[in-house]
């Protein structure tokens, strides 16, 4: 999103398309954790939908770049369509770690990256006891928190660190 509102303040004028595996567009991925039980991410997008269309800025929503031809400039993607460019920005993020332990893979176990993962959590979270949380850094710590001020003494929340303290990294 950051660099096709850039080309847009450059006075860029041609195509822009945003390829996103996700089901809405950009949204601000810092708010999951801050309000993990309530939060709605469609309220949390990074630009207005007014913006968008005045920018001129198209989102291809729930599709992935499967593979990008340098040679002929062309993307293949995860829907079947193949689309041309001129210029090409790849951001792919990054994704969650998900250390290597007995359970990892179990239906509650969840990473949080993206806000269907919120949205499941947010469903299991209300009915649960006991929440653990692998990690003490800013998600984990704010998953935290946000759990605990939402539920108070009816939910018990612990995490797991292999840091002595939290942020210590």
């Amino acid at each position: 999103m950051n660099c096709a509102e850039a080309l847009r303040q450059s006075n860029y004028t041609g195509e822009i398309s945003v390829i996103s595996a996700e089901d809405i567009v950009a949204y601000d991925r810092t708010l999951l954790t801050k309000v993990l039980p309530t939060g709605d991410a469609t309220k949390f997008k990074l630009r207005s939908d007014d913006f968008l269309k005045n920018a001129d800025i198209d989102f291809i929503l729930s599709t992935r770049a499967e593979t990008v031809d340098t040679n002929v400039k062309t993307i293949k993607l995860s829907n079947g369509e193949t689309i041309h460019y001129d210029k090409l920005c790849i951001a792919t993020g990054t994704s969650p770690f998900r250390p290597r332990v007995q359970g990892i893979d179990y239906k509650n176990v969840f990473v949080l990256r993206s806000h269907n993962d919120q949205e499941q959590i947010k469903k299991l979270a209300a009915s649960a006891k006991k929440v653990v949380i692998l990690g003490s850094g800013f998600i984990g710590s704010e998953s935290a928190s946000s759990l605990k001020l939402q539920y108070k003494d009816a939910m018990e929340v612990s995490i797991v660190s292999m840091e002595a303290v939290p942020f210590q990294r």
